[in-house]
């Protein structure tokens, strides 16, 4: 296994673009299982899209993530990609991996400006053996060709789940591609998934996970940033920092030179799981950089607003690089809204 020793803050910079709300799984996890149900779905104009590489340009933006929904089923994917790859982009690809031959060549196409990201813990993959050996064919033949990185999301609150995800890959391809493991994160304005009295069992099957990643030899093994320095033991995080982990405890506005994400409808959102709210609109006047600036301001404003009680004493505690300010944006929301919700209640 190679370590992970890549700088993380001089990446370039990144944007999400979800051109699609179309998808073909419903993965629990999913943020946007609101927008799934919607019966009016969209899908991003070539122009439209156009419209923001070549913002993404000006900006100096160079890394693009397409994402949805599934955007490998959006009806111009592969002239999206194509365009994309034209441009000089860097081009990462979030998909289920059931996608046609048609959008697996243009994929190849991509060469070494490409990465795809196999999100692997889809409930296609898990109980379809048809569709996972389907899946699996598609990896092992873009893997050698260009970048390979599958994605096992869970909550960790048992241990054997995980560790079915991990075998149903095989040792032989595991040892030939990359694997992100990440905690499901909640959506804001949701129930959050876990608490934190959960986080030290949430810690110690991550770490398991982890080490039974590392004994199956995978080329890189990557983490989400949806993990916190609490949830683990002394000699934990004493091993975690050994191999190169660790070094940034949440989504802190420099990390990976991450800006924003853009729907398919042209608002922007700052991250997944604040998907809902303080949403912006582009239009051609729109700078990009602005857009930037007002979202790293408001992550700020909602480290510095949304602190859990039980953070405030915690010695990992901190806003600045390095330092935790606690878990998710939307965990810390969600659960500052229930005990706001809880004191009315018991003061009424």
């Amino acid at each position: 296994m190679k370590k992970d020793q890549m700088n993380l803050y001089k990446q370039p910079a990144l944007v999400n673009i979800l051109i699609t709300d179309y998808c073909n799984q419903s993965c629990s996890f999913c943020f946007a299982r609101k927008e799934m149900k919607m019966a009016a779905k969209k899908e991003m104009s070539m122009k439209s899209y156009k419209l923001i590489l070549k913002k993404c340009a000006n900006a100096g933006v160079r890394r693009i993530v397409l994402a949805g929904g599934e955007p490998t089923i959006h009806s111009k994917f592969s002239e999206m990609l194509t365009h994309t790859i034209n441009s000089n982009f860097i081009v990462n690809i979030n998909t289920n991996g059931i996608y046609s031959d048609t959008v697996e060549n243009a994929i190849l196409s991509g060469g070494y400006r490409t990465v795809v990201y196999f999100n692997i813990s889809t409930p296609g993959f898990l109980s379809s053996s048809k569709i996972r050996k389907m899946i699996l064919q598609r990896i092992n033949r873009l893997v050698g060709k260009i970048k390979v990185v599958l994605i096992v999301t869970n909550q960790f609150l048992m241990l054997q789940p995980v560790k079915r995800n991990i075998d149903l890959i095989g040792d032989e391809l595991l040892s030939k591609v990359s694997i992100r493991i990440g905690v499901e994160g909640p959506v804001a304005g949701e129930n959050n998934y876990t608490t934190l009295d959960q986080f030290p069992l949430i810690g110690n099957n991550f770490f398991k996970t982890y080490q039974y990643l590392i004994s199956h030899s995978p080329q890189k093994i990557l983490f989400s940033k949806s993990i916190t320095p609490c949830m683990f033991s002394q000699e934990q995080r004493k091993k975690l920092i050994e191999d190169g982990y660790m070094q940034i405890f949440h989504c802190h506005p420099e990390s990976e030179n991450f800006w924003f994400s853009i729907n398919c409808d042209l608002t922007t959102f700052m991250c997944y799981p604040l998907s809902t709210r303080d949403r912006k609109s582009i239009n051609n006047k729109t700078s990009f950089e602005e857009v930037r600036d007002y979202y790293k301001k408001l992550q700020l404003k909602y480290d510095l607003k949304y602190v859990l009680p039980e953070c405030k004493s915690c010695p990992f505690f901190g806003l600045t690089l390095g330092k935790c300010p606690g878990p998710c944006a939307s965990f810390r929301l969600n659960a500052m809204d229930k005990i706001k919700i809880n004191s009315e209640r018991w003061i009424s």
